[in-house]
């Protein structure tokens, strides 16, 4: 049976979740507004720990597949590397910006090489600790259709949709936004060969850097785990064809890199050559060995911009850690 426009149009308009119904009954109810308050809250809390315990096992799932693609040579096709709770939660430990906003703000946060969505549990769980349990939404970009479809599984089986948004485009290169972030966290693909992905050139993860650079506020934050040669031309490949004059290269508009500025660049942490294996990897699995550097980019803010983020408290220690 098929809808007419209007029909369709009344549904929408008359559509509510339960978390909408039980503020309503609440409201109707004439119970207290700070008890009603403390029931979403309580939804919220609930809502978003079920998503962690769903998610949790998700990547460990991914984690396994990993040292499956690894041992197959087929997890070095599109980069396939997920990144573990430690690590995600080490990365996330750096934000100035995550935890430190004021509670009115709402932060709108990208996560454009979400895999597992390991760095989305990172900034979830970051949150809960210290019960901002809303204002903000995380957006996410994944290229891998198998992956995509879990994640769109998992935020839909959680009821996370207020939370998490699961954008249909893909590809992150070629993604284009309205507004600009407040925070970009991402472990982009290291290398990804244009045999395997379809695109017309190698991409590094400078490339995709230069990508999320362009889409961060002034004042915005960008956390990133990369190789330790993120900087460098040989891991560009479109900034470096920007500096050649071009304004179009493999399909891509150049307009939409930009590279950051060497002081904006803060290298956090350096692994080099660090074992690690999951918790439940079974008595056949070797450990991975982990090389790359852990960077936060803070976006300068110029005289024409002078957007900025009250009361935020910066968390710079200025101090390299190194891990053997």
């Amino acid at each position: 049976m098929f809808l007419d426009d209007d029909t369709k149009v009344k549904q929408v308009e008359e559509f509510e979740d339960e978390t909408t119904k039980h503020l309503k009954d609440s409201l109707r109810s004439g119970k207290d507004p700070k008890m009603i308050i403390k029931e979403q809250q309580d939804i919220l809390n609930n809502r978003a720990l079920s998503y962690l315990k769903y998610a949790d096992k998700l990547n460990e799932m991914f984690v396994m597949k990993t040292f499956q693609a690894i041992q197959n040579k087929e997890g070095e096709a599109l980069q396939e590397y997920y990144t573990p709770d430690e690590i995600a939660d080490k990365l996330i430990g750096y934000s100035g910006l995550l935890t430190h906003v004021p509670s009115h703000y709402h932060l709108r946060i990208l996560e454009p090489s979400a895999g597992a969505g390991g760095l989305i549990n990172a900034i979830i769980r970051a949150r809960q600790h210290y019960n901002m349990n809303s204002g903000y939404t995380i957006e996410a970009i994944e290229f891998n259709n198998v992956s995509w479809e879990l994640l769109k599984h998992v935020i839909e089986e959680k009821k996370m949709e207020e939370v998490i948004v699961l954008q249909e485009q893909r590809d992150f290169l070629k993604y284009v936004s309205n507004e600009q972030y407040d925070m970009i966290v991402m472990n982009p693909p290291f290398h990804l060969k244009k045999r395997f992905s379809g695109l017309k050139a190698d991409m590094w993860d400078g490339d995709f850097v230069a990508r999320g650079y362009a889409l961060l506020k002034p004042g915005g934050e960008m956390l990133i785990i990369a190789t330790s040669m993120m900087r460098n031309m040989t891991h560009n490949t479109l900034i470096k064809a920007k500096r050649k004059g071009l304004k179009q290269f493999a399909g891509f508009d150049l307009s939409n890199f930009i590279y950051p500025p060497d002081d904006a660049v803060e290298i956090l942490k350096e692994y080099k050559g660090k074992k690690w294996k999951p918790t439940h990897g079974g008595t056949g699995s070797e450990a991975l060995t982990l090389t790359f550097t852990m960077y936060r980019i803070t976006k300068p803010i110029t005289r024409d911009n002078s957007w900025k983020y009250e009361d935020r408290t910066e968390q710079k220690s200025g101090v390299e850690e190194k891990e053997e």
